[in-house]
């Protein structure tokens, strides 16, 4: 039985405890990120998912960004994306808007100038 066992796990015996246990670096690296542009389109399991706005730009989410993408300019204006706050309840209190989870929902304004995430 021990020698099926190693066959189908190789590495079981060549794995070993280091001598000396490194210690654990838990601070946060000094780097940021900027979006750039972002590929993508969510369409499974939503229904009313991309919206035009009064200037005739595409509306649309995919995973927990809001898109508004200018085809004429290939341009995108990115909303959300931001570091994730453990406190999310209290995001809309400090004014930090923004989704920890994909977006499901999208609503937008009959005048076509406000959209709604969820």
């Amino acid at each position: 039985m021990g020698d099926q066992f190693m066959a189908c796990k190789p590495w079981i015996g060549a794995i070993k405890e280091p001598a000396v246990v490194p210690v654990i670096n838990e601070s946060k690296p000094d780097e940021t990120y900027e979006i750039d542009f972002v590929h993508g389109y969510k369409s499974d399991l939503t229904r009313q998912n991309l919206y035009y706005n009064q200037n005739q730009q595409c509306v649309y989410m995919t995973a927990a960004l809001g898109i508004v993408l200018d085809t004429e300019n290939r341009t995108q204006q990115i909303f959300g994306g931001g570091e994730e706050k453990i406190m999310r309840r209290k995001q809309a209190a400090k004014g930090e808007f923004g989704h920890s989870d994909d977006i499901v929902s999208l609503c937008m304004s009959a005048d076509r100038t406000k959209v709604a995430t969820g």
